[in-house]
């Protein structure tokens, strides 16, 4: 399972299509984590659906029937990467709003995704091995003891995450820049049998 993550976007909602371009395509993610409490996602996939409907409403099927017909190759060309577009946020999810968090099982690690890490405490990371988080100024990653802490930063800063376990059942994270260099590769601990019980 390879999970991307995708901060805020809020400034910087220009970089949000490259982002998702960069993490479904080229790096194969299955899905996608936006880390953003705003609407940015909702706005771009809503201007996807309207270059769709090209202003008229009609279904996707209606419109690339007429272009067929009557369009220029230009035009249903567009139309056919504006669906494809927004198929991809099949795979595309949003952190639900603070203060509520995710939690996710890769193999059989947790991570767990919050807003604001200073809203947690002892019992909310108990059993995560990685706590991914979106209130930050920048990129950070850091260890503490078993546990490590991450946030790709706001989009602005140019960034996204992604959070992969492999057969043995490690954990890796990564950063990597928007035009796809790797600026971080840290492989977390394997498989333990102990799991933390909090009263």
């Amino acid at each position: 399972m390879r999970l991307g993550l995708v901060g805020p976007a809020t400034g910087a909602s220009a970089s949000l299509p490259v982002a998702l371009d960069r993490l479904l395509g080229e790096f194969g993610v299955d899905q996608v984590i936006y880390l953003g409490a705003d609407a940015a996602i909702r706005h771009l996939h809503d201007s996807y659906e309207l270059e769709l409907a090209g202003g008229t409403g009609r279904s996707f099927e209606d419109r690339v029937a007429e272009l067929a017909e009557r369009g220029s190759p230009e035009e249903l060309r567009a139309v056919l990467a504006a669906e494809a577009e927004l198929r991809r946020f099949e795979s595309v999810r949003v952190l639900p709003p603070a203060p509520a968090r995710a939690v996710e099982m890769l193999d059989d690690r947790f991570a767990l995704f919050v807003h604001d890490k200073a809203t947690l405490d002892e019992d909310d990371i108990a059993n995560a091995q990685i706590i991914v988080y979106s209130v930050a100024k920048q990129w950070l990653f850091r260890r503490f003891g078993p546990r490590a802490f991450f946030t790709p930063g706001p989009l602005e800063g140019g960034h996204v995450g992604i959070l992969e376990t492999d057969v043995d059942g490690r954990m890796t994270i990564a950063a990597h820049t928007l035009d796809g260099a790797c600026v971080l590769r840290e492989t977390l601990a394997g498989r333990s049998a102990k799991l933390s019980v909090s009263a």
